[in-house]
């Protein structure tokens, strides 16, 4: 830091120049018998009162030094204080903002097949979530038990269709089995991998909500972020699952 090279260099001064006042008074002692008492005299006060200002420059300039550093942290301080309240201000906002499950539910288009529905919901939900991907399973059965299948997606780019799975397979079975939302969040690349109809794709945030209806499961959502989802939309999502399947179709 620079004020801190200035203090070292007022030290040095300071050093310097009560050395060379001790040096001139040895010298002048050394050479008074040379001289007349009176002028010995004079000049040993001379030679003091330097001394003396010497060293009282020296301590006013470190304290003037200590004074400017004393406030550079205070300001700095004062600046760190004000960036955390405006983060707090920030983050009060986001948290104030209504996650309107209603307007949701009236923006789903119903009784039009399941295809309509789901693409419907992603466009509902996207306008509220700041979602990267989103997929829309539907529960069906085949022989070997029930298998959810991917029915519509949003923002979905890749050579292959979104996977689907049966109940207990990967993250996504497991919602099903539990019958409880999941969210993930800050997921690595590597994570990445897990069973999910979302695959490898680059994002860092997953929430994972079963469509209710009748406490059956009927359809799932994945919906991919790139920052968590907000608290005040976390806190609704199981409400989604049962908002949502009250209106699913048959």
């Amino acid at each position: 830091m620079d004020i801190l090279k200035h203090k070292s260099k007022t030290y040095t001064c300071g050093i310097l120049m009560m050395l060379l006042c001790v040096v001139s008074i040895i010298v002048l002692l050394c050479g008074s018998q040379n001289m007349g008492n009176i002028a010995s005299l004079t000049l040993l006060a001379l030679l003091v009162l330097m001394a003396f200002m010497a060293f009282s420059m020296m301590l006013m300039g470190i304290k003037m030094v200590d004074t400017v550093i004393e406030t550079e942290e205070d300001r700095m301080i004062e600046t760190e204080d004000q960036y955390e309240q405006k983060v707090d201000d920030i983050i009060r906002d986001i948290d104030q903002r209504d996650f309107d499950l209603e307007k949701v539910a009236s923006l789903v288009t119903k009784n039009e097949g399941w295809k309509m529905f789901a693409e419907s919901l992603l466009s509902s939900l996207s306008k509220q979530v700041d979602m990267a991907i989103g997929i829309v399973y539907k529960a069906e059965k085949d022989d070997n038990g029930d298998v959810f299948n991917p029915v519509a997606t949003y923002a979905y780019y890749s050579d292959q269709a979104p996977s689907s799975f049966r109940v207990g397979e990967g993250i996504s079975g497991q919602v099903v089995l539990d019958k409880k939302s999941m969210m993930l969040n800050e997921l690595s690349n590597k994570n990445m991998t897990i069973v999910s109809g979302l695959g490898e794709s680059q994002v860092n945030n997953l929430a994972i909500v079963p469509i209710l209806k009748d406490d059956n499961v009927v359809g799932l959502i994945e919906i991919a972020t790139f920052k968590p989802l907000e608290k005040c939309v976390a806190s609704k999502i199981d409400d989604l699952s049962k908002v949502i399947g009250n209106i699913a179709p048959l």
